[in-house]
C-alpha cells in the first residue's frame, strides 16, 4: 500500500509553520514590552508611531528603489498612485497604530497582544452584523473544522 503525502510527517509542512508563528508571537511581545518601557520613560505614542514608520521607510525604501529600476513590465509610478499609497499608509496603518500604542501605555503588552489576536473574530462578527457574511450551520462551508495538524481529525 502506497503512503500519500498527507500521511507522511515532515518538518517543513508540520513544524516550520508552528515555529514561525511562535517566533512572531515572541517578537511581537518583546516589541510591545520595549514600547511599554519606553512609554513609561516618557516617550509619547505619536512620537513612537512616527519613529516606527520612519525606521520602516528607511529600511524598505532602498529595496523599493532597487526593484523599481529592474527590467520588469509594470505600469508607470505616477504622482496620483504615490499619493494614494501615502493616504493608505496614513489612514490605514498610522491611525490603527495610534490607539494600539495608547492602549499599551495605559495597560499591559500582554493585553495588546491578546487584542490583536481577536481581530479575525471581530472582523467576522462585523461581517455577520452588516450582512456581508451569512451563517448556515447545516452547510459544510460554514462549519469550522480543525486542521490535520491537530492529530485527531482525519479527512
Amino acid at each position: 500500500m502506497a503512503i500519500g503525502r498527507s500521511e507522511i510527517w515532515s518538518w517543513v509542512h508540520d513544524v516550520v509553520p508552528v515555529f514561525a508563528m511562535l517566533m512572531l508571537t515572541c517578537l511581537d511581545m518583546s516589541l510591545l514590552t520595549v514600547v511599554k518601557a519606553a512609554m513609561n520613560g516618557g516617550l509619547g505614542s505619536i512620537a513612537y508611531v512616527v519613529y516606527h514608520n520612519s525606521l520602516g521607510t528607511i529600511i524598505l525604501f532602498p529595496i523599493f528603489v532597487f526593484r523599481m529600476f529592474r527590467n520588469i513590465e509594470r505600469p508607470p509610478l505616477t504622482f496620483p498612485i504615490l499619493f494614494r499609497f501615502f493616504i493608505l499608509g496614513l489612514f490605514g496603518l498610522c491611525l490603527f497604530q495610534l490607539p494600539v500604542y495608547v492602549g499599551v501605555k495605559y495597560t499591559s503588552p500582554t493585553l495588546a497582544s491578546a487584542i490583536t489576536n481577536l481581530i479575525p473574530g471581530s472582523t467576522f462578527l462585523f461581517a455577520v452584523i452588516f450582512r456581508m457574511e451569512k451563517i448556515d450551520i447545516r452547510s459544510s462551508s460554514s462549519v469550522a473544522k480543525p486542521g490535520p495538524f491537530l492529530g485527531f481529525w482525519r479527512p
